[in-house]
């Protein structure tokens, strides 16, 4: 007969497996957030009683922990107001440090929202309070603020912050805080325009991971961010199967953990390279599975970049009006300058501008980039810099400013070929092709030219059967305009016949000529031809 334990043994023994649990909860969250395993997380939550977590504030400040990941802003927000509401009343220490944890989850909030100068607040209130021997939180302070500080440019202070990390290397998480670190360098270098220093970095948080997993036996989701922001330099410098192979790998990774930024970057990148490929329609779908997340989720600086990708979507659809429509009620709004992403908000409405192709918006795209371009000059950003001379140069192309547009592509072509830059200049299409032969023709950096017009050449031949339909759509005035030139008619006499003066007509050669990527009227009539424009 097998003899039950007395009663007071059986509470005794369930209490200690309480306190287990919630040890365990508290010990190791923050690594398992930190890996990307979220999934994972919200099981543990999951299986906990209701009620503990009004006993047990630590629990209330991981729910708010896992919103934070899954960026849902406004919920972690609110978890932490009803547990900040339930600690009200207490004065005990312990009650001051949860009070503390819960300011730092508010500072990791107040970074993902590049909030700077309320999360230098509240990282000083936080770091006052917690334990210098604190492994759960302290390290995520410096971490979010050095994020912060490498958005806004201030890369003394983001590499401060990254280094007091190192400090935290005792910890049992560390192994998992190291890719972070490595990952924060990382995107810091590819802030500044520096892929091969930002490829190394990536390449050593893989190795940190796979280190990792051969002394746990076990699959860490983080590496599924890795890869990806690994597929993202590696497109760049035009290794499209390295690239795609990075890129299904880490959504793999990523989906298993329930890591919804790095889905949303994965389904960005891979949305892009099928775009290189030439397939629209899998580009539409990776665009279709990013909505929702980013819909649902408040991570703003991957918002710009999918803002980004729908204009190219666009203009791979010949959907200019759509792409026209979008950009003139951001300017409308008026609000890109102050959105975190408002760099590549702005880089987005000058591209669907250029490509409307109308003297008026190719105007408002130059005012556009003109401050854009000072700006990542004075902060460094020379990613911004070569993509907004790009597209200055794309702009005086299209005005017919031939000289310039050269200067502005031979500023970007020496910033970029350190780097390897390739799908920068080639995703911008013929246009752009057209202005590197012009270049290739006055001998500017023959040898780096000759390799973006090789690549161009391979896209080009991938995707000959769609040349035949003009990725830039003439209007019905330019069409008419277009005729009369090619039958020979000087401006004045194409003004009389369209009751319109001699510099308009100018004016609408010069955007023909920049749709068609061609010099003069003896070209633009040839190439029309060629496209079916003309009988």
């Amino acid at each position: 007969m097998i003899r039950r334990p007395p009663r007071s043994t059986l509470s005794s023994s369930s209490a200690a497996s309480d306190v287990y649990k919630r040890q365990i909860l508290e010990r190791y969250f923050s690594a398992k957030l930190l890996g990307g395993e979220i999934r994972v997380v919200q099981r543990w939550l999951d299986a906990l009683p209701g009620a503990w977590q009004k006993r047990y504030p630590m629990i209330g400040l991981v729910q708010a922990g896992v919103l934070l990941a899954t960026g849902q802003f406004d919920a972690s927000t609110r978890t932490l107001d009803a547990v900040e509401q339930e600690l009200a009343p207490g004065t005990s220490e312990e009650a001051g440090q949860q009070r503390a944890r819960a300011t730092a989850l508010r500072c990791y909030i107040a970074c993902f929202q590049n909030d700077l100068a309320r999360a230098e607040t509240l990282a000083d209130r936080a770091l006052q309070v917690l334990p210098e021997g604190d492994v759960a939180f302290r390290p995520g302070v410096y971490g979010a603020l050095g994020d912060t500080y490498r958005r806004h440019g201030r890369w003394h202070e983001a590499r401060a912050c990254y280094r007091k990390l190192l400090d935290f290397s005792y910890a049992p998480a560390f192994r998992v805080e190291a890719v972070h670190v490595l990952g924060a360098l990382a995107d810091l270098a590819l802030r500044q325009g520096h892929l091969k220093e930002a490829e190394r970095y990536w390449r050593q948080a893989l190795e940190a991971i796979a280190e990792r997993e051969r002394t746990d036996r076990v699959a860490l989701p983080v590496a599924g961010w890795v890869r990806i922001r690994m597929g993202e330099i590696v497109y760049e410098w035009n290794r499209l199967a390295d690239a795609r192979r990075h890129v299904s790998q880490g959504l793999e990774r990523a989906e298993l953990g329930g890591d919804v930024r790095a889905m949303i970057a994965g389904y960005l990148i891979g949305g892009r390279l099928s775009l290189a490929e030439g397939d629209v329609e899998a580009a539409a779908e990776g665009l279709g599975r990013a909505r929702p997340l980013v819909e649902r989720a408040q991570f703003a600086h991957w918002a710009g970049r999918f803002e980004r990708l729908q204009v190219e979507l666009w203009l791979a659809q010949d959907r200019l009006r759509t792409a026209n429509h979008w950009a003139g009620e951001m300017l409308r709004e008026g609000t890109t300058e102050e959105r975190p992403a408002g760099a590549g908000a702005r880089l987005a409405i000058a591209r669907a501008l250029i490509a409307g192709g109308d003297a008026r918006a190719v105007e408002q795209a130059l005012v556009i980039l003109g401050p854009l371009l000072q700006t990542a000059e004075e902060e460094g950003r020379t990613g911004v810099q070569i993509e907004a001379l790009t597209l200055e140069a794309l702009a005086r192309w299209r005005r017919g400013e031939q000289a310039a547009a050269v200067t502005a592509g031979e500023r970007a072509l020496r910033l970029a070929e350190p780097e390897g830059y390739v799908r920068l200049f080639v995703d911008l299409g013929l246009p752009m092709a057209r202005l590197l032969q012009e270049a290739s023709a006055r001998d500017v950096m023959a040898g780096y030219v000759e390799g973006l017009l090789a690549a161009f050449e391979q896209d080009l031949a991938s995707a000959e059967p769609r040349t035949r339909v003009l990725p830039e759509p003439l209007t019905a005035r330019e069409r008419q305009v277009l005729e009369l030139l090619a039958a020979g008619l000087t401006n004045r006499e194409i003004g009389e016949s369209l009751v319109i003066s001699p510099g308009t007509v100018k004016k609408h050669a010069a955007n023909i000529y920049g749709k068609l990527g061609v010099h003069g009227r003896t070209e633009a009539a040839a190439r029309a031809r060629e496209l079916g424009l003309l009988d």
